[in-house]
Protein backbone atom coordinates (compact mmCIF):
# COMPACT_ATOMS: atom_id res chain seq x y z
CA UNK A 1 0.00 0.00 0.00
CA UNK A 2 2.87 2.34 0.87
CA UNK A 3 4.50 1.71 -2.50
CA UNK A 4 1.24 2.45 -4.30
CA UNK A 5 0.83 5.67 -2.33
CA UNK A 6 4.39 6.74 -3.16
CA UNK A 7 3.77 6.01 -6.86
CA UNK A 8 0.63 8.12 -6.76
CA UNK A 9 2.58 10.99 -5.21
CA UNK A 10 5.23 10.75 -7.94
CA UNK A 11 2.56 10.78 -10.67
CA UNK A 12 0.93 13.85 -9.13
CA UNK A 13 4.27 15.64 -8.91
CA UNK A 14 5.03 14.85 -12.55
CA UNK A 15 1.57 16.11 -13.57
CA UNK A 16 2.04 19.28 -11.55
CA UNK A 17 5.47 19.81 -13.04
CA UNK A 18 4.00 19.52 -16.52
CA UNK A 19 1.27 21.99 -15.58
CA UNK A 20 3.83 24.42 -14.17
CA UNK A 21 5.84 24.11 -17.38
CA UNK A 22 2.75 25.15 -19.32
CA UNK A 23 2.31 28.14 -17.02
CA UNK A 24 5.88 29.39 -17.45
CA UNK A 25 6.11 28.58 -21.17
CA UNK A 26 6.26 31.93 -23.06
CA UNK A 27 3.36 32.64 -25.40
CA UNK A 28 3.81 32.39 -29.14
CA UNK A 29 5.33 35.57 -30.53
CA UNK A 30 3.09 37.32 -33.05
CA UNK A 31 4.65 38.59 -36.25
CA UNK A 32 3.98 42.32 -36.64
CA UNK A 33 6.22 42.83 -39.67
CA UNK A 34 5.06 44.50 -42.89
CA UNK A 35 5.50 41.18 -44.71
CA UNK A 36 3.20 39.35 -42.28
CA UNK A 37 0.62 42.13 -42.55
CA UNK A 38 0.57 41.89 -46.35
CA UNK A 39 0.32 38.09 -46.22
CA UNK A 40 -2.63 38.35 -43.85
CA UNK A 41 -4.30 40.78 -46.25
CA UNK A 42 -3.83 38.38 -49.16
CA UNK A 43 -5.25 35.47 -47.13
CA UNK A 44 -8.29 37.60 -46.28
CA UNK A 45 -8.83 38.40 -49.95
CA UNK A 46 -8.55 34.77 -51.05
CA UNK A 47 -10.33 32.93 -48.21
CA UNK A 48 -12.96 35.36 -46.96
CA UNK A 49 -13.62 37.39 -50.12
CA UNK A 50 -13.01 34.52 -52.59
CA UNK A 51 -10.85 36.71 -54.83
CA UNK A 52 -8.01 35.68 -57.14
CA UNK A 53 -4.86 37.74 -56.75
CA UNK A 54 -2.73 36.76 -59.71
CA UNK A 55 0.64 38.48 -60.11
CA UNK A 56 0.83 40.99 -57.24
CA UNK A 57 2.01 44.32 -58.66
CA UNK A 58 2.12 46.50 -55.56
CA UNK A 59 1.35 46.27 -51.86
CA UNK A 60 1.94 48.46 -48.85
CA UNK A 61 0.45 51.04 -46.51
CA UNK A 62 -0.03 54.80 -46.44
CA UNK A 63 -1.46 56.70 -43.46
CA UNK A 64 -4.19 54.36 -42.11
CA UNK A 65 -4.75 52.33 -45.30
CA UNK A 66 -3.26 49.04 -46.44
CA UNK A 67 -3.61 47.91 -50.07
CA UNK A 68 -2.74 45.01 -52.35
CA UNK A 69 -2.91 45.37 -56.15
CA UNK A 70 -2.82 42.45 -58.58
CA UNK A 71 -3.15 42.54 -62.35
CA UNK A 72 -6.94 42.89 -62.12
CA UNK A 73 -8.01 43.45 -58.52
CA UNK A 74 -7.34 46.22 -56.01
CA UNK A 75 -8.21 45.48 -52.39
CA UNK A 76 -7.61 47.93 -49.58
CA UNK A 77 -8.63 48.32 -45.96
CA UNK A 78 -8.45 50.78 -43.10
CA UNK A 79 -6.09 49.90 -40.29
CA UNK A 80 -8.34 51.48 -37.63
CA UNK A 81 -11.69 50.01 -38.64
CA UNK A 82 -13.55 47.07 -40.13
CA UNK A 83 -13.55 48.80 -43.50
CA UNK A 84 -12.73 47.17 -46.85
CA UNK A 85 -12.71 48.25 -50.50
CA UNK A 86 -12.58 45.98 -53.56
CA UNK A 87 -12.46 46.97 -57.22
CA UNK A 88 -12.08 44.48 -60.09
CA UNK A 89 -11.16 46.43 -63.22
CA UNK A 90 -12.68 43.69 -65.38
CA UNK A 91 -16.11 44.31 -63.84
CA UNK A 92 -18.79 46.25 -65.74
CA UNK A 93 -21.27 45.95 -68.63
CA UNK A 94 -19.47 44.73 -71.73
CA UNK A 95 -16.19 44.15 -69.89
CA UNK A 96 -14.39 40.82 -69.46
CA UNK A 97 -16.02 39.90 -66.14
CA UNK A 98 -19.36 41.54 -67.08
CA UNK A 99 -22.05 42.06 -64.41
CA UNK A 100 -24.27 39.79 -62.30
CA UNK A 101 -27.39 38.65 -64.17
CA UNK A 102 -29.07 36.66 -61.41
CA UNK A 103 -32.04 37.50 -59.21
CA UNK A 104 -32.27 39.89 -56.28
CA UNK A 105 -32.61 37.07 -53.74
CA UNK A 106 -29.36 35.54 -54.91
CA UNK A 107 -27.56 38.88 -54.57
CA UNK A 108 -28.97 39.42 -51.08
CA UNK A 109 -27.82 35.95 -50.07
CA UNK A 110 -24.32 36.78 -51.29
CA UNK A 111 -24.37 39.86 -49.00
CA UNK A 112 -25.25 37.84 -45.90
CA UNK A 113 -22.63 35.18 -46.65
CA UNK A 114 -19.88 37.75 -47.28
CA UNK A 115 -20.65 39.65 -44.07
CA UNK A 116 -20.51 36.42 -42.08
CA UNK A 117 -17.12 35.51 -43.54
CA UNK A 118 -15.78 38.97 -42.65
CA UNK A 119 -16.81 38.62 -39.03
CA UNK A 120 -19.86 40.89 -39.01
CA UNK A 121 -22.37 39.68 -36.36
CA UNK A 122 -25.57 38.43 -37.99
CA UNK A 123 -27.62 40.31 -35.38
CA UNK A 124 -26.34 43.63 -36.77
CA UNK A 125 -27.32 42.97 -40.38
CA UNK A 126 -30.55 44.78 -41.09
CA UNK A 127 -32.18 45.44 -44.45
CA UNK A 128 -30.67 44.65 -47.86
CA UNK A 129 -31.93 46.75 -50.78
CA UNK A 130 -31.09 46.05 -54.42
CA UNK A 131 -30.58 48.99 -56.76
CA UNK A 132 -30.84 48.50 -60.53
CA UNK A 133 -28.82 50.75 -62.80
CA UNK A 134 -30.30 51.66 -66.19
CA UNK A 135 -28.16 53.09 -68.99
CA UNK A 136 -29.13 54.72 -72.26
CA UNK A 137 -26.97 55.89 -75.14
CA UNK A 138 -27.92 58.97 -77.13
CA UNK A 139 -26.38 60.82 -80.06
CA UNK A 140 -27.11 64.06 -81.93
CA UNK A 141 -27.69 64.12 -85.69
CA UNK A 142 -25.21 66.74 -86.99
CA UNK A 143 -27.54 67.83 -89.79
CA UNK A 144 -30.92 68.00 -88.11
CA UNK A 145 -29.78 68.47 -84.52
CA UNK A 146 -32.20 65.73 -83.50
CA UNK A 147 -31.33 63.68 -80.41
CA UNK A 148 -31.41 59.99 -81.24
CA UNK A 149 -31.86 57.72 -78.21
CA UNK A 150 -31.21 54.01 -78.14
CA UNK A 151 -33.26 51.62 -76.02
CA UNK A 152 -32.53 51.68 -72.26
CA UNK A 153 -30.30 48.85 -71.15
CA UNK A 154 -29.99 47.13 -67.76
CA UNK A 155 -26.67 48.04 -66.21
CA UNK A 156 -25.09 47.10 -62.91
CA UNK A 157 -27.00 45.79 -59.93
CA UNK A 158 -25.94 46.92 -56.45
CA UNK A 159 -26.95 45.55 -53.05
CA UNK A 160 -26.87 47.91 -50.06
CA UNK A 161 -27.08 46.62 -46.52
CA UNK A 162 -27.88 48.75 -43.45
CA UNK A 163 -26.89 48.18 -39.81
CA UNK A 164 -28.60 48.06 -36.42
CA UNK A 165 -27.13 47.22 -33.00
CA UNK A 166 -29.62 46.15 -30.35
CA UNK A 167 -32.36 47.89 -32.31
CA UNK A 168 -30.32 51.08 -32.72
CA UNK A 169 -29.64 52.26 -36.29
CA UNK A 170 -26.01 52.98 -37.14
CA UNK A 171 -26.69 55.58 -39.81
CA UNK A 172 -23.17 55.70 -41.27
CA UNK A 173 -22.42 51.97 -41.58
CA UNK A 174 -23.22 50.05 -44.75
CA UNK A 175 -22.20 47.44 -47.26
CA UNK A 176 -22.38 48.15 -51.00
CA UNK A 177 -21.80 45.06 -53.15
CA UNK A 178 -21.83 44.34 -56.88
CA UNK A 179 -20.97 40.98 -58.41
CA UNK A 180 -19.52 39.88 -61.70
CA UNK A 181 -21.28 37.47 -64.03
CA UNK A 182 -19.50 34.58 -62.25
CA UNK A 183 -20.63 35.89 -58.83
CA UNK A 184 -17.22 37.11 -57.71
CA UNK A 185 -16.85 40.58 -56.18
CA UNK A 186 -16.79 43.25 -58.86
CA UNK A 187 -17.12 46.19 -56.49
CA UNK A 188 -17.41 46.33 -52.72
CA UNK A 189 -17.32 48.93 -49.98
CA UNK A 190 -17.84 47.68 -46.44
CA UNK A 191 -17.72 50.22 -43.63
CA UNK A 192 -18.66 48.54 -40.35
CA UNK A 193 -16.58 49.92 -37.45
CA UNK A 194 -16.69 48.35 -33.99
CA UNK A 195 -18.90 50.60 -31.82
CA UNK A 196 -17.88 51.20 -28.16
CA UNK A 197 -20.33 49.87 -25.58
CA UNK A 198 -20.61 53.29 -23.92
CA UNK A 199 -21.80 54.76 -27.23
CA UNK A 200 -24.45 52.06 -27.59
CA UNK A 201 -25.66 52.70 -24.03
CA UNK A 202 -26.05 56.43 -24.66
CA UNK A 203 -27.93 55.74 -27.91
CA UNK A 204 -30.38 53.58 -25.92
CA UNK A 205 -30.83 56.50 -23.54
CA UNK A 206 -31.55 58.81 -26.48
CA UNK A 207 -34.19 56.37 -27.73
CA UNK A 208 -35.77 56.44 -24.28
CA UNK A 209 -35.85 60.24 -24.22
CA UNK A 210 -37.48 60.37 -27.65
CA UNK A 211 -40.27 58.13 -26.36
CA UNK A 212 -40.73 60.24 -23.24
CA UNK A 213 -41.17 63.75 -24.48
CA UNK A 214 -37.87 64.89 -26.01
CA UNK A 215 -38.60 67.58 -28.61
CA UNK A 216 -36.28 68.60 -31.46
CA UNK A 217 -35.11 72.23 -31.43
CA UNK A 218 -37.14 74.45 -33.75
CA UNK A 219 -35.47 75.78 -36.90
CA UNK A 220 -36.55 78.78 -38.92
CA UNK A 221 -38.37 78.07 -42.19
CA UNK A 222 -38.62 74.31 -41.69
CA UNK A 223 -40.72 71.80 -39.76
CA UNK A 224 -39.78 68.51 -38.15
CA UNK A 225 -40.37 65.55 -40.47
CA UNK A 226 -38.76 62.77 -38.42
CA UNK A 227 -36.50 62.17 -35.42
CA UNK A 228 -34.55 58.96 -34.75
CA UNK A 229 -31.95 58.05 -32.17
CA UNK A 230 -28.90 56.20 -33.42
CA UNK A 231 -25.17 56.35 -34.03
CA UNK A 232 -23.15 58.31 -36.58
CA UNK A 233 -19.48 57.94 -37.49
CA UNK A 234 -16.88 59.06 -40.00
CA UNK A 235 -17.11 58.00 -43.64
CA UNK A 236 -15.26 55.03 -45.10
CA UNK A 237 -12.72 56.96 -47.16
CA UNK A 238 -11.14 59.03 -44.43
CA UNK A 239 -8.17 59.33 -42.10
CA UNK A 240 -10.15 59.80 -38.89
CA UNK A 241 -12.81 57.77 -37.08
CA UNK A 242 -15.20 59.77 -34.91
CA UNK A 243 -18.19 57.94 -33.43
CA UNK A 244 -21.14 59.70 -31.73
CA UNK A 245 -24.55 58.73 -30.35
CA UNK A 246 -27.04 61.22 -31.74
CA UNK A 247 -30.67 62.02 -32.43
CA UNK A 248 -30.99 62.59 -36.17
CA UNK A 249 -33.68 65.12 -37.01
CA UNK A 250 -34.92 65.64 -40.57
CA UNK A 251 -36.53 69.05 -41.20
CA UNK A 252 -38.75 69.52 -44.25
CA UNK A 253 -39.01 72.97 -45.88
CA UNK A 254 -42.24 74.86 -45.25
CA UNK A 255 -42.24 76.35 -48.75
CA UNK A 256 -41.69 74.78 -52.16
CA UNK A 257 -38.98 77.33 -52.91
CA UNK A 258 -36.59 75.27 -50.80
CA UNK A 259 -36.25 71.75 -52.15
CA UNK A 260 -33.56 70.31 -49.95
CA UNK A 261 -34.27 68.89 -46.51
CA UNK A 262 -32.22 69.91 -43.49
CA UNK A 263 -30.65 67.10 -41.44
CA UNK A 264 -29.19 67.89 -38.00
CA UNK A 265 -27.87 65.78 -35.13
CA UNK A 266 -28.38 66.52 -31.42
CA UNK A 267 -27.36 65.15 -28.04
CA UNK A 268 -29.71 64.47 -25.10
CA UNK A 269 -29.77 68.18 -24.18
CA UNK A 270 -30.62 69.41 -27.67
CA UNK A 271 -27.07 70.60 -28.33
CA UNK A 272 -25.68 70.05 -31.85
CA UNK A 273 -23.49 66.98 -32.26
CA UNK A 274 -20.41 67.71 -34.39
CA UNK A 275 -20.25 66.04 -37.76
CA UNK A 276 -17.74 63.19 -37.68
CA UNK A 277 -14.45 64.20 -39.23
CA UNK A 278 -13.08 62.41 -42.29
CA UNK A 279 -9.86 63.96 -43.59
CA UNK A 280 -7.16 65.66 -41.60
CA UNK A 281 -3.60 65.40 -42.87
CA UNK A 282 -1.03 65.90 -40.13
CA UNK A 283 1.58 68.61 -40.59
CA UNK A 284 4.53 67.15 -42.45
CA UNK A 285 7.87 67.12 -40.64
CA UNK A 286 10.83 68.81 -42.30
CA UNK A 287 12.85 66.45 -44.47
CA UNK A 288 15.90 66.50 -42.19
CA UNK A 289 13.88 65.60 -39.11
CA UNK A 290 12.16 62.70 -40.91
CA UNK A 291 15.52 61.22 -41.90
CA UNK A 292 16.78 61.28 -38.28
CA UNK A 293 13.83 59.28 -36.92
Amino acid sequence: MKAIANSAVVICLVALAGGCADLVRPPAVADYSDKAESEQMRRLAVKQMRLKLDNIQREGSEYNFLAVKSDDVLISRRLDSRTYFVQDQRYGPGKEADVFRGGDKELKKACYELLARLGVPASEVRDVDVLHETTQVASVDPKSGEVIREKPQRGCKFARCSRHIEGIPVFSSNLTLALTEKKTIGFMELHWPVIPQATIKEAHRLQYKLKHGWKPPEQKGVKVESADAGIIHSAAAGLLLDIYPAIRVVYAPQTEAIGRKLVLHFDRHGNPVPMPRDLHLPRQLPEKRRQKQ
